[in-house]
């Protein structure tokens, strides 16, 4: 693969430029160095060649020693002859460099190369990039999916819901839901294979929660062993009784009364049986993780050992493949000291702002938008904070204080937004985990798509009852970007001040 950067050093910079080849390929730049792309018994001269011929940057390491290497003059000439542009980086500001190239801008520091390309150069270059979600993509492993499942009983409202006033129903709908079959539903139905651990019980809802995902399994190639893997001894949780939920969706909002089901504290043991058999009996490979609300966490069910779900999961998956928590409020009211080492540990983390109000409180004073994102730059965080139909607000935890915001589409017909932060999730991971790495342009792709997936969701009554196929989503995505421009914006956190406290006001005012 081509590189779009050539790092020249002398051998004694080496630990610079390694780390000078991570930062860049964190915020998802190529780069081409000696040890990684020239290979024992290979001619050097024409790799460097065919590295710089290839490449826009060269990026030279300005040191005592390398001033006095002819590999290094070498490669700064054919630089010069290949008209690239040079970016001289110094070890030492009082270090005389060059004249031939002492007029190009001069970096000191890992943070200022960083903030070079993310100012200069990313926006355009990922402007340019367009996800290609039709191509068709292989699979080297699964997602495991692990959250909720329940019974959804909908009612559908063709009025404001106001408490104390009798309303007609405008349809109602017995429909099946949860944050973890949503997504898992979304993922199989777009050909993705998906392994799912749920709170399903062995009754009537259990049996056609199974039935759904295996008809939906379907569509990929994998199916025979997602079959396999939710063999009834195996999905459904002992002696426990499928949740149930009744959800009212008005004409601007939707509320959600849960009940605890019986034998939900099964959950914790069941799920960490079934951990254990996938990750030392079977032989299947988890490319991706997505986490979602596991009620079996909260402090009222479990109040020995709250969160012990969620952090055994993050523990047995940390660093094997990406994690993506999309957590509940059962899991964030413990807030942010009692998951700091899993928010760590993770990949990304989205919630919608709600939660994250949830998740950072601080001696009871509500926290703005603007203060949310601050919070999560400061930390380092990648997140995702969803904002309902004012679209999203991404941070990444190499990005410095740089944000994606991610504009809202004036649908017109929304029918019912439950699960459209599900289906977000699902888009998520959908592109996330065709990479080994997660880095600032893979991300960026992602959140592109994921909002479509989003969109699509809001279409259509209940949290995963009209999932789409892949081409759906590629159609409906095309459509949306014929008729408006709403494109990513990429912008430094102060420069979006007023736009993100324009959302809140506006969310505010919705919420009351």
């Amino acid at each position: 693969m081509e590189a779009n950067i050539f790092i020249s050093y002398s051998s004694v910079d080496a630990s610079l430029a390694s780390e000078i080849v991570r930062t860049l390929e964190n915020i998802g730049e190529t780069v081409f160095i000696d040890e990684k792309d020239i290979l024992l018994g290979d001619k050097i001269n024409p790799k460097v060649k065919q590295g710089i011929q290839a490449c826009t940057f060269l990026i030279v390491i300005v040191s005592p020693a390398s001033l006095q290497s002819a590999w290094v003059s070498f490669e700064i000439g054919l630089a010069i002859a290949f008209e690239k542009k040079i970016i001289p980086y110094l070890t030492h500001s009082s270090l005389e460099i060059p004249s031939f190239i002492s007029s190009s801008k001069r970096i000191y520091n890992i943070s200022e190369l960083r903030d070079c390309f993310f100012d200069h150069y990313i926006p355009e270059n990922i402007k340019k990039k367009s996800f290609d979600s039709s191509k068709s993509v292989s699979w080297n492993g699964f997602v495991l999916a692990i959250g909720g499942a329940n019974g959804e009983y909908t009612m559908h409202l063709s009025e404001p819901f106001q408490m104390g006033t009798k309303h007609q129903i405008k349809s109602s709908s017995k429909l099946l839901g949860g944050s973890g079959l949503n997504v898992s539903l979304r993922l199989l139905h777009a050909s993705i294979p998906t392994l799912p651990i749920l709170t399903v019980g062995n009754d009537e809802l259990g049996k056609e929660t199974r039935k759904e995902i295996l008809e939906a399994a379907i569509n990929t190639k994998k199916s025979s062993k997602i079959k396999t893997f939710m063999s009834p001894k195996n999905f459904f949780v002992p002696d426990l009784d499928t949740p149930r939920s009744n959800i009212i969706v008005d004409l601007y909002d939707r509320g959600i009364i849960k009940e605890d089901a019986k034998g939900t504290n099964n959950f914790t043991s069941h799920l960490m049986d079934r951990v254990e058999n996938l990750l030392e009996g079977t032989s299947l490979n988890i490319s991706a993780l997505t986490i979602g609300h596991i009620r079996a966490d909260s402090p009222d069910i479990n109040p020995e050992n709250p969160g012990c779900c969620t952090k055994y999961i993050i523990e047995k998956f940390r660093e094997r493949c990406h994690i993506l928590a999309n957590l509940g409020n059962s899991q964030i009211v413990m807030g942010y000291d009692f998951w700091k080492d899993e928010i760590e540990a993770i990949d990304i983390l989205q919630l919608h702002i709600e939660e994250m109000k949830v998740l950072f409180a601080s001696n009871n004073k509500e926290l703005k938008l603007t203060e949310i994102i601050d919070i999560l730059i400061e930390k380092k965080i990648s997140a995702i904070v969803t904002l309902d139909e004012f679209g999203a607000v991404c941070t990444f935890e190499d990005a410095g204080d740089r944000i994606i915001i991610a504009p809202p589409f004036e649908l017109g017909n929304i029918v019912d937004p439950t699960g459209a932060g599900d289906a977000f999730a699902a888009g998520l991971i959908a592109t996330l985990a065709q990479s080994p790495t997660i880095s600032f342009s893979n991300l960026y792709s992602a959140v592109d798509d994921a909002r479509f997936w989003a969109a699509k969701a809001c279409l259509s009554l209940g949290g995963s009852s009209t999932c789409p196929q892949r081409s759906e989503l590629d159609e409906f995505k095309a459509q949306l970007q014929k008729r408006e421009d709403n494109s990513l914006e990429f912008k430094k956190k102060s420069e979006a001040d007023k736009y993100l406290r324009i959302i809140e006001k506006a969310y505010s005012k919705k919420s009351r």
